[in-house]
């Protein structure tokens, strides 16, 4: 089974596990608190990547167009969408992809655009100040990476 059949399956069984495996993220745990844990550890990793590029990378970050390769079910789409203007997430399972519609939804995020990713990441178009990516790439095959990570930085506008 590819890694692709394996997420979609992992999106239609127990998606919050998947992105991030504690218990208590477990379709028959998940509750009022734990998804409002599971969402503010997305604003917390969210609020890292800004004050880090501020400090180390420009004092003026704040980048108007945000990738998030992998996206999952909106984890850090989500406070990416409250920070940018235009923010685009991308992920292989649909199921995965409809669980983050719907919580952009009930978040009340209107500035996400979502796409089925794949090998050329041919849904996507532009470029973008940020190109964004957490616990995903490890999931990948080394050679499959490796072309995804290349196109992942063409996809960087110049000075991004």
């Amino acid at each position: 089974m590819s890694t692709d059949a394996e997420w979609e399956l992992w999106g239609q069984q127990d998606p919050y596990f998947g992105v991030i495996t504690d218990d208590k993220y477990r379709k028959h745990s998940l509750d009022e608190n734990s998804r409002n844990a599971f969402f503010e550890s997305g604003r917390s990793h969210v609020q890292y990547v800004w004050s880090t590029c501020q400090r180390f990378l420009d004092t003026a970050f704040a980048p108007e167009s945000v990738l998030d390769f992998g996206c999952g079910v909106g984890r850090l789409l989500i406070p990416f969408a409250f920070r940018a203007e235009r923010v685009v997430g991308v992920d292989v399972p649909d199921s995965m992809l409809a669980e983050a519609d719907r919580n952009c939804k009930i978040h009340r995020v209107s500035n996400v655009k979502l796409a089925k990713s794949d090998d050329e990441l041919a849904a996507l178009s532009g470029t973008y100040e940020l190109v964004h990516s957490a616990i995903v790439l490890q999931h990948i095959e080394p050679e499959r990476g490796l072309k995804l990570f290349s196109r992942l930085l063409d996809l960087v506008s110049p000075g991004g």
